[in-house]
């Protein structure tokens, strides 16, 4: 299924300087784990895309661009957002995806009550 959020809605709530193409990538890892999870839903596209969006914005804030919750000039410091907890709940975008999803399957899956399954296919 193709993506239902795009790079320029990612923008809106992650402030980031990645190219959309890059940006693109994060959303398709997204996207595949909503179309596993989510499949046996009955959630609209419109709260589905929300998720969605918030869940690159998470993926992206865990690897590329980590969310800073702290910032010095001098002597330089940085705290990151990791001190909220693990899995989604390491950054405000894996909160909000969690808060978004009336199923629970998300916050099942961030207190590890629920396993991923993801079987690759080769072509």
């Amino acid at each position: 299924m193709a993506a239902r959020t795009t790079a320029d809605k990612v923008r809106i709530i992650l402030d980031t300087d990645l190219e959309t193409l890059h940006l693109e990538s994060y959303i398709e890892v997204a996207n595949n784990l909503m179309n596993e999870l989510f499949k046996n839903t009955t959630l609209s596209d419109g709260l589905l895309e929300n998720i969605e969006r918030w869940l690159a914005a998470h993926i992206i804030a865990t690897s590329k661009e980590r969310e800073a919750i702290q910032q010095k000039a001098g002597p330089a410091e940085q705290r990151f957002s990791d001190i909220y907890g693990k899995g989604l709940d390491s950054t405000s975008y894996g909160q909000m995806a969690i808060a978004l999803d009336p199923t629970g399957i998300l916050f099942d899956i961030n207190a590890q009550r629920r396993p991923i399954k993801i079987r690759a296919i080769k072509t």
